[in-house]
């Protein structure tokens, strides 16, 4: 997951738990294996509202993710096609780390 950059961290949990509530209603052979874009908007309220799901990952964030936490979107996808590996530095772990 990568936040905006005005979103504030300690709001992490609450998205990460919405998410974890959505991917519940999923059939694990549909999300298994999987990149998945998730789009969403986020109230003042609280509220969260989903806006669109994509089957894939936005490769188009590539060089965002690279120059702002060096990360590579394209070699975590290749690595999760390889073997099914998990990237162990993502943008949301290190936003969480640095404004939570």
């Amino acid at each position: 997951m990568t936040p905006p950059f005005n979103y504030p961290a300690s709001k992490a949990k609450l998205i990460e738990d919405w998410v974890d509530d959505i991917w519940a209603d999923f059939p694990t052979s549909v999300i298994e294996d999987s990149s998945f874009n998730i789009e969403l908007w986020h109230t003042p309220q609280d509220e969260i509202i989903l806006t669109e799901i994509n089957p894939r990952a936005a490769h188009s964030y590539h060089y965002n993710y690279l120059y702002s936490f060096g990360t590579s979107l394209f070699g975590d996808n290749l690595a999760l096609a390889k073997d099914g590996s998990e990237p162990k530095t993502t943008p949301w772990s290190m936003w969480k780390k640095w404004r939570g």
